[in-house]
């Protein structure tokens, strides 16, 4: 799989900048997003940025909600932008 492709086959739009192999854990179907063109709006220091897709189960971001302070942002070519603060 490459650092575009998700776990089921998600196609990460060129826009975005992925890293990794799963957020919050490898595997999962949301990926960190390092400052891209696409965030450049929304890059505020001491953040964390992460992708999922739209269609992510809703046992995964609920896991995502529970275990962080999460700032929906936006939406960018069927991903969801989600902040989170590192402080």
């Amino acid at each position: 799989m490459d650092a575009h492709q998700g776990k089921l086959g998600t196609e990460w739009p060129d826009g975005l900048n992925v890293v990794g192999y799963g957020f919050p854990d490898s595997g999962d179907a949301c990926r960190q997003l390092n400052e891209s063109a696409a965030i450049s709006g929304f890059v505020e220091t001491a953040h964390m940025f992460i992708g999922c897709p739209e269609d992510v189960s809703d046992a995964l971001m609920a896991k995502i909600e529970e275990q962080y302070f999460v700032k929906h942002l936006t939406v960018y070519e069927g991903i969801r932008i989600l902040a989170i603060p590192l402080e």
